[in-house]
Order: structure tokens, then C-alpha cells, then sequence
């Protein structure tokens, strides 16, 4: 059956559906202009550090300042190596956006970058191998566990995805191999910009939305709008 996506814009809004033959199974509305940084990955430097509730702030790009939970956020990557993994005023690292600013509170950033695929969330910082709670079935979990346990490592760890269920090894092993490179290449490259650089940005909403859904199924993508095309090119 052919599965067809449909991309184009309305009304400052980005509008996707996905096809099967004439049948519409999904439709997505987003923002065209909406300017989401979350997920996304920067160097940071840390202006402060208050004490008492072992917290840093840490600004990124355009001088905006950022909320870091010191405790939950052990072994960041610091773009110039350091004897200890103790965060002080001046520090640059690589931070995260785990929550955008809501009103008057700061967005909040970590340092345990993760890089999320259709099948594997890989995330720095932890060496835990962790399956989806929604993966009920126990033979499953085991099977997914043993095409994970050659990947792990001291500095990164793993969630298995519920899109990972009776999907062949091949394809889970591949995309945690990119998942590997992505992570790899901003550890070796990304450290060596210039300080407050925007080093990953999160893909907008409708790439995720079919990466997460249907992309395994859609072999024909038409648009209208030559920028939404260069999007496509890659894929």
C-alpha cells in the first residue's frame, strides 16, 4: 500500500498529513514561526552558582540564563578538560534544554545530553540500559536488552523505545550506531566552537512526529515550499 505525506503551509501554520492510497491516517498542525529550543544543545557558561540550593545558571545564546540542578547533572562535558567534575563560575559545558522558560521562571538545561531515535533514546551520563514501562511482555524486554548489551558504555546509557517492539536487530543496531556517531561527532567537534554556539538542534515537530510514527511506511513526500523541501533532502 502506498503511503504518501502531504506538507505545505497555511495561515503561518506548517500543516502534514499522512496518506494511505486516499485514506488520511494523521494530520499534523504546528507553528510555522514557533522558535522551540528545547532538545536543543549549546555551549554554555556558567555566570553563577548558588549554594544553598545546589543549583548554576548558565547562559547560552542571546544572553539568556539557564537553571542547572548541580546533583542530577554528574559528569557534564566541559569543552576544557578539568581534574575534577566540580562546576565552577567561568565553566564552559555542553548543556541541554530539558524545559523551556514558562512566564518568569528560567528554562532548565542538563548536562545528560540525550540524542533520541525512532527505537533508542541514547543519553549521556548514564550507563543504565532501560526498557519502555509500556513493554509488557517479558520475552520482548530480554530480547531487546541482548541487541542493546554490546552498545553500553561508562559515559552513555540507553532507553529502548516502544516503536522497538518485533522490530528486526539490524534496524535497532543501525540507528544506535548513528545515535553513537551524532554523539561522538559534538564530543570531539562541538567542544571547539566558540562559547553560547547553538551545537544540535531538535528537528522541528512534524519530523519528529513521523520519525515517531510512520516513517518506516511513507514512500512519497510532496510539498509546495522549497523550504520544507531542503528539510526533506536528507531523508
Amino acid at each position: 500500500m502506498n503511503h504518501k505525506l502531504i506538507i505545505t503551509k497555511l495561515d503561518n501554520h506548517i500543516v502534514s498529513a499522512v496518506f494511505a492510497e486516499n485514506d488520511m491516517l494523521q494530520v499534523n498542525l504546528d507553528k510555522a514561526d514557533k522558535q522551540s529550543i528545547l532538545g536543543n544543545i549549546y555551549i554554555g557558561k556558567v555566570k553563577n552558582i548558588v549554594k544553598n540550593i545546589n543549583a548554576a545558571f548558565v547562559e547560552i545564546t542571546g544572553g539568556k540564563m539557564c537553571y542547572l540542578a548541580i546533583e542530577e547533572n554528574p559528569g557534564p562535558i566541559y569543552v576544557k578538560p578539568k581534574k575534577t567534575d566540580r562546576i565552577v563560575i567561568g565553566d564552559e559545558i555542553l548543556v541541554q534544554i530539558s524545559k523551556e522558560d514558562v512566564k518568569t521562571k528560567a528554562p532548565v538545561v542538563t548536562t545528560n545530553l540525550n540524542f533520541t531515535g525512532k527505537y533508542v533514546v541514547l543519553i549521556h551520563g548514564k550507563s543504565t540500559l532501560g526498557v519502555s514501562s509500556k513493554i509488557n511482555d517479558e520475552n520482548e524486554r530480554k530480547r531487546l536488552k541482548e541487541i542493546m548489551k554490546p552498545f553500553k558504555q561508562e559515559t552513555y546509557g540507553f532507553i529502548i523505545r516502544t516503536n522497538a517492539v518485533n522490530k528486526p536487530a539490524e534496524r535497532i543496531q543501525e540507528e544506535v550506531t548513528e545515535l553513537i556517531r551524532q554523539y561522538e561527532e559534538i564530543k570531539e567537534f562541538g567542544v571547539h566552537k566558540t562559547t553560547f554556539s547553538l551545537i544540535y538542534e531538535t528537528p522541528p515537530g512534524f519530523i519528529c512526529d513521523i520519525r515517531d510514527g510512520f516513517a518506516d511506511k511513507i514512500n512519497e513526500i510532496q510539498t509546495d515550499e522549497p523550504d520544507l523541501y531542503e528539510i526533506f533532502i536528507p531523508i
